[in-house]
């Protein structure tokens, strides 16, 4: 949303509050406002129009934070989905190759699990299962922070052995993982290992 939207989406705001017998004060719109003003006012509107036919939870004034739950998914939905990007990653790029994800929060993950190459080599049919629980509860922790530290790039073995030998490897070398609009925000013009 932008500044524009802001009398449609008070409108908005004051006819939820108002159908709970409610009236939503400026200071409450906003706090919407602020909580809700990455997504556009369309799916916004559709949020909330999804919401109040719930028939579990349709009767209670939705907070943010529902709305964003229909609009993205929960956590363990998101955790789960960026497992499988993980995982599947593995056999598409291997431990060879340096990755760029679209979600910086995997590169997290893979950093405080000891990095790409051992995140590949480490996965295997017997470790599967645990090395998943790990990853979905770390992923889960990350969701919660608002800020956090990540490589901006994962290296694999390639680039480390290139490294220790005194050469640098160029993007061709690279492998990008989901959505490249995301990755060219996450990625570094000068990479450190």
């Amino acid at each position: 949303m932008n500044e524009d939207d802001l009398k449609d989406f008070s409108k908005l705001i004051a006819g939820i509050f108002g159908m709970n017998q409610r009236d939503a004060s400026d200071d409450v719109i906003e706090i919407y406002y602020r909580a809700l003003a990455d997504y556009s006012l369309d799916d916004l509107k559709k949020a909330f129009s999804e919401h109040v036919r719930n028939p579990d939870c349709g009767t209670f004034l939705p907070k943010p934070a529902d709305i964003i739950r229909i609009l993205e998914g929960d956590s363990n939905k998101k955790s789960l989905e960026a497992w499988v990007k993980a995982y599947k990653a593995i056999s598409r790029a291997g431990s060879g190759s340096t990755v760029i994800f679209d979600d910086p929060i995997i590169h997290a993950v893979i950093s405080v699990l000891g990095g790409w190459e051992r995140f590949c080599l480490e996965v295997t049919d017997k470790t599967e299962k645990f090395i998943k629980k790990e990853f979905i509860d770390f992923y889960k922790m990350y969701l919660s922070k608002d800020n956090f530290d990540y490589p901006k790039c994962l290296i694999g073995r390639n680039e480390r052995i290139n490294h220790e030998k005194g050469f640098s490897c160029g993007k061709h070398d690279i492998q990008y993982i989901g959505n490249s609009r995301k990755e060219d925000l996450i990625m570094l013009e000068t990479r450190i290992i």
